[in-house]
């Protein structure tokens, strides 16, 4: 069968529950399971069980530590391959677990499909939007990584933010070199885009970078945007599991290449009152 790789979100160990329900709008080793798929889950290094020194997503160590997952992958009875070395694979995750979806396909051409969740373009951009630093949102993310072993930048960054306001340039440049950024740019792999409305940490901007860059390069991609996210939703959102089958689908019609799956479109969005609107490409045409 082909397999999906589910990362973990930041300061998390990968989920070994294989009956628990998906949550921040991804999927569940249970529902991938019941669709057909293969599943794989791990522990980021620095955290959880796994040794090693976070480097957030970098693609020279998180996105090589995955190369070599799709290496193990590759020599498992259980895996369905596109050839010798080669295993058929999808990775869906949210926030960190998206992250290191666009690093790693940048990198290699193996994977077949994205669903990256609430994820990023770039940690500049994103936490350090026009330099300033969102410090209720590091805080948070520090200390959620105070059990495992994270590299000094993040911790000096940290402190330098909280006495000074803002970030010494060596600092800067690390967390931009975390990626993806320009390494969109490589990615072949369909991708669904999915990010909340309401989110404050990855705003809606992270992702429409992305699609933009994967659309001008003609790559299948669409986008969905939630109310969800890092942020907290005070309107309706409609159908609880729509960021959850949209998910899968798209696994399915690019994973399992099963053409009879129906995708929707390219862009489903909702507004600030919870109204579900679609359209076949961002931004939609000018109108009254």
């Amino acid at each position: 069968a082909p397999t999906v790789l589910m990362g973990p979100g930041w300061g998390q160990p990968g989920d070994t529950n294989v009956a628990a329900t998906g949550v921040l709008g991804a999927t569940s080793i249970a529902h991938l399971r019941e669709r057909g798929f293969n599943v794989l889950t791990w522990d980021p290094r620095g955290f959880g069980e796994s040794e090693g020194t976070v480097q957030v997503n970098s693609p020279d160590a998180e996105g090589r530590d995955v190369q070599s997952l799709l290496d193990w992958v590759a020599a498992q009875p259980e895996a369905r391959l596109d050839g010798e070395g080669d295993p058929r694979t999808g990775m869906i995750g949210a926030s960190y677990g998206g992250g290191i979806q666009t690093v790693t396909a940048a990198a290699d051409c193996r994977v077949d499909a994205l669903v990256p969740i609430m994820a990023w373009h770039s940690l500049e951009t994103s936490l350090y939007k026009a330099g300033t630093p969102k410090m209720g949102w590091a805080n948070i993310l520090t200390s959620v990584s105070g059990a495992g072993t994270v590299d000094p930048h993040v911790t000096d960054a940290s402190e330098a933010m909280n006495e000074t306001g803002v970030l010494d340039e060596e600092d800067v440049e690390w967390f931009a070199d975390r990626g993806p950024g320009d390494l969109v740019e490589d990615i072949t792999a369909p991708t669904l885009f999915i990010q909340g409305t309401v989110d404050t940490l990855f705003t809606l901007d992270e992702a429409v970078t992305n699609y933009r860059a994967l659309r001008d390069n003609d790559v299948p991609v669409a986008m969905l945007w939630y109310c969800g996210g890092h942020g907290t939703c005070l309107t309706g959102d409609g159908d609880p599991r729509r960021v959850e089958m949209a998910g899968v689908a798209w696994l399915e019609r690019w994973v399992k290449e099963d053409e009879s799956v129906e995708l929707g479109p390219r862009f489903d969005f909702v507004d600030q009152e919870g109204a579900r609107y679609t359209g076949d490409d961002y931004p939609l045409p000018a109108g009254d």
